[in-house]
């Protein structure tokens, strides 16, 4: 291949032709720079200094200041492009010594975000605004020479991007963020995550940016994007997974998802193992993660994962593309009885739950992961109930053994488990929505207090529970549109197995 690329991760390493050398800084020195110069808004010189001082060991220092010293000689000559390289050359050393131990603060949040502060005083000097992350083994940063047919991933290599030769790019700066499994999007704190969507959305999520942005010409191909999903953690079908990003024009900001690529681009995607993280924050798959390069020939691919087809660039992530709340990783506040068996009949119920003026105390439990809590039961015993046996179920619904019932089951021994979620529908909603079931054994459900089964009486269900065991239609007239919905339900156990789960998608 011809030129260079440069990419800055864990492992920092130029690709030219066949081989590969790790990043180094300009031993020679250059010209010094005296005076106090910055870009508008941008730590000026010699705070720049002041980080570098503060971060590398003394043996180092000279050389980071010399490269620092380059750049602002470039910038200041106009030469903004070699400037760019300048910034992304220390950036790369910088990452390099960090991950060697050898940095003030290395392996501490306190050193990372050190060297975020760096990087972005670098950048900002070479004329860039980037959005670098103290998740320092998932990002990227790659330098990518104009017409190049090249994938520049993270360091897990769990995220990565295609930029092809027929694009005609010039020059382009690529920044790949991992962001907060919390993040959200000023233009829409309601939703869960940070895509503008009121389905399901779940982590990893990424920001992506290109310096310049790209204009595509017509006739061009899009970008293709692919990131790993863990699977250990997500429930939902994969043909129900979808990658979005968020895309700004007249009528705001909004999710788009998007068609998925016919490649992928050879990511680490072995069941989500390769994302998780240990006590120290190193990841398990540490050898599989040096084992590759961050920048790849395009031919060079292999793996699997989620991909999409896109022109523009913003915070991507994986979307359940049919539902608001789905089976299996819905995120749930829940209330689970406490009963010595023979239960009372009802135990565990509490009047008034389904209101959204309802106050919860101490005894419900919030869901605190952003891949949910659901579903909800207890372990089979002995029925054969596949749903019970689910590694991932949620055991805390404990079951009994059923005295002789007496066919009244409103009479009879029972515990009820009881469980809300809110759920955002956007001003343009349009379309109708439904509630599917899956319980052992009976079940209410409510929609901002109203209620969708009979009112005051159980949806009743024998044997195994079962998705859509029920579908309840939610009336437009329950919904309050552009705002928040509580969707809540009221499950009854009367003995054997426990089980709950439900769906809210829109209708077909």
């Amino acid at each position: 291949m011809n030129g260079k690329v440069l990419a800055v991760g864990l492992v920092v390493v130029i690709a030219a032709a066949c081989s590969t050398e790790h990043v180094g800084l300009p031993t020679a020195a250059t010209k010094s720079v005296s005076e106090n110069l910055a870009p508008p808004n941008c730590p000026d010189t010699i705070s720049i200094k002041d980080r570098v001082k503060a971060l590398f060991l003394p043996g180092n220092v000279g050389n980071a200041v010399s490269q620092i010293e380059q750049e602002i000689n470039d910038y200041k000559h106009g030469n903004i492009a070699a400037a760019q390289v300048d910034a992304a050359q220390l950036y790369a050393y910088t990452l390099q010594q960090y991950n060697a131990g050898q940095l003030a603060g290395a392996g501490t949040p306190a050193g990372a975000a050190a060297v975020v502060a760096l990087g972005n005083a670098l950048f900002c000097n070479a004329g860039l605004s980037v959005k670098l992350s103290p998740n320092l083994t998932d990002n990227a940063v790659a330098i990518v020479p104009a017409g190049k047919d090249t994938i520049v991933k993270t360091g897990t290599t769990n995220a990565a991007v295609h930029l092809f030769s027929a694009q005609q790019l010039p020059q382009t700066i690529v920044f790949i963020t991992r962001l907060s499994d919390s993040a959200h999007t000023a233009a829409c704190p309601q939703y869960s995550g940070p895509l503008c969507t009121p389905l399901a959305q779940f982590p990893p999520f990424y920001d992506y940016q290109l310096v310049p942005a790209p204009n595509l010409a017509q006739g061009a191909p899009l970008f293709t994007v692919e990131e790993c999903v863990d699977q250990t953690q997500i429930h939902v079908p994969l043909a129900q997974l979808f990658l979005a990003h968020n895309v700004t024009d007249a009528n705001g900001t909004n999710a788009q998802i998007l068609p998925k690529a016919n490649e992928t681009l050879g990511l680490a995607c072995d069941g989500g193992t390769s994302m998780r993280v240990n006590r120290n924050g190193l990841l398990n798959r540490f050898a599989s993660m040096m084992s590759h390069f961050f920048v790849n020939e395009a031919y060079a691919v292999t793996g699997t994962g989620i991909t999409g087809k896109t022109k523009s660039f913003s915070p991507f992530g994986t979307v359940d593309s049919t539902d608001f709340v789905p089976y299996l990783n819905g995120g749930w506040t829940y209330h689970t009885p406490a009963f010595t068996a023979p239960p009372a009949p009802g135990t565990g119920d509490i009047p008034g739950f389904e209101q959204a003026s309802f106050t919860l105390d101490g005894t419900w439990v919030m869901n605190t992961s952003p891949f949910g809590n659901a579903p909800f039961g207890s372990r089979d015993a002995n029925f054969g109930c596949a749903v019970n046996s689910q590694l991932f179920l949620n055991a805390v619904w404990p079951s009994f053994a059923q005295p002789t019932p007496t066919g009244n089951f409103d009479t009879d021994a029972s515990t009820i488990f009881l469980m809300r979620e809110w759920f955002f529908v956007p001003s343009n909603w349009s379309r109708n929505l439904q509630i599917g079931i899956a319980v052992d054994n009976d079940v209410e459900v409510f929609v901002n207090g109203t209620a969708l089964t009979p009112v005051g009486q159980f949806a009743t269900h024998e044997g195994c529970a079962a998705q859509d065991s029920f579908v309840f239609p939610v009336p437009a007239s329950a919904l309050v549109v552009g705002g928040e919905n509580l969707l809540a339900i009221r499950a009854r156990d009367r003995g054997g197995n426990s089980y709950i789960d439900a769906r809210l998608s829109p209708a077909p």
